[in-house]
């Protein structure tokens, strides 16, 4: 097992694999391991009393980045050199992984939307009715935690269907 000393905490550097990786010792309490990988100088595992975890890291423009891939056993060595793979390629190509997943967190909710809406509705157009009200707590208070772009076209689509059916008919006259 070799070291890198190319930054202040000492990295042991060996090839990932499942044998290696559970016959790492678990630290104290408190303390972590990190370990590189032989194969690929980004893939990194953090080990501590509780977890083991793969991470990217590398210094791009002059600022460190670090993305945190999956926990051990639940992606193995390959499965986490793939994805290290695939999010240098991101940096690459100019995306910023970190921005984006920072992004998709501080995405409005449902929820967030529907409270927006009531307190930021045009003045003039009155306050919200009761009979919204009774529709948001109805059907769509279970999408409340729910970022506004995981709602799909077939979600919207089975819930106005359900809507439909819970509801029932009216005369619907034409002048």
């Amino acid at each position: 097992m070799a070291t890198d000393n190319s930054t202040k905490t000492k990295k042991k550097i060996f090839l990932f694999g499942k044998r290696a990786i559970e016959s790492l010792p678990t630290p104290e309490t408190g303390k972590r391991a990190v370990y590189r990988d032989e194969r690929n100088q980004y893939l990194f595992l953090r080990v501590t009393p509780t977890a083991k975890t793969f991470f990217w890291q590398k210094k791009v423009k002059g600022k460190q980045h670090t993305v945190t891939i999956s926990k051990y056993p639940a992606f193995n060595a390959d499965q986490a050199r793939d994805q290290a793979d695939i999010i240098a390629a991101d940096y690459v190509h100019g995306t910023d992984v970190q921005a984006e997943i920072r992004a998709e967190r501080q995405e409005m909710t449902v929820g967030e939307l529907w409270a927006d809406y009531r307190v930021n509705r045009k003045r003039g157009q009155g306050v919200i009715s009761e009979a919204y009200e009774y529709l948001y707590n109805r059907h769509y208070v279970h999408w409340k935690n729910k970022a506004l772009s995981d709602i799909s076209y077939d979600m919207a689509r089975k819930l106005i269907l359900d809507i439909s059916k819970d509801s029932r008919p009216r005369a619907v006259f034409l002048a």
